[in-house]
C-alpha cells in the first residue's frame, strides 16, 4: 500500500498542496477523505495526467527517485507537482518527457537537499522542495 499512499501524495499535493499543514497524515487522510466524492469527470482527468505523467518519466530510471539507496516520497511529490500543475490547471496532459539531467539537478541542489533532512513536513520546506522543482525540471 505504499505505492497508493505514494501517489495518493502526490494527487494531494497538486490539486491540495496550497492548503497545506502538517501533519502529513492527517493531510492524507483529509485529502482522501475530500476524494471519496470527487465526480467521474474529475476521475478520469487525474487518471490520464497521471498516465501521461508515468510516460514523461519513462526515461528517468529508479535511482531518480532515490536518495541514500531508497525511493524518497518527497523526490516524487516534488517532480509529479511541478511537471504536472501546469497541464492540470488547462485541463491536459504531460508532454514530452522529463529531462533526466534536471532531475539529477533537482536532488542535489542544496536547498532541496537542505529542506528534506529536517522538518521534512513543515509547510515551508514542502513548499521550498516543490518551488526548487519548478525552477529546475526541465521537459524535452
Amino acid at each position: 500500500m505504499k505505492d497508493v499512499e505514494i501517489l495518493l501524495r502526490g494527487v494531494a499535493m497538486l490539486l491540495r498542496g496550497n492548503a497545506y499543514s502538517p501533519s502529513m497524515v492527517k493531510f492524507l487522510n483529509g485529502f482522501s477523505q475530500e476524494a471519496k466524492s470527487f465526480d467521474q469527470g474529475l476521475l478520469v482527468t487525474l487518471e490520464t495526467l497521471l498516465q501521461s505523467f508515468l510516460a514523461s518519466s519513462s526515461e528517468l530510471n529508479r535511482e531518480m527517485f532515490q536518495v541514500n539507496g531508497r525511493f524518497s516520497p518527497m523526490v516524487f511529490e516534488a517532480v509529479f507537482v511541478a511537471v504536472c500543475e501546469r497541464q492540470y490547471g488547462i485541463g491536459d496532459s504531460v508532454i514530452g518527457k522529463i529531462e533526466p539531467s534536471s532531475v539529477v539537478s533537482l536532488r542535489t541542489d542544496a536547498d532541496f537537499v537542505a529542506a528534506s533532512q529536517i522538518r521534512t513536513t513543515a509547510t515551508d520546506q514542502v513548499q521550498l522542495r516543490i518551488g526548487r522543482a519548478r525552477e529546475l525540471l526541465a521537459m524535452v
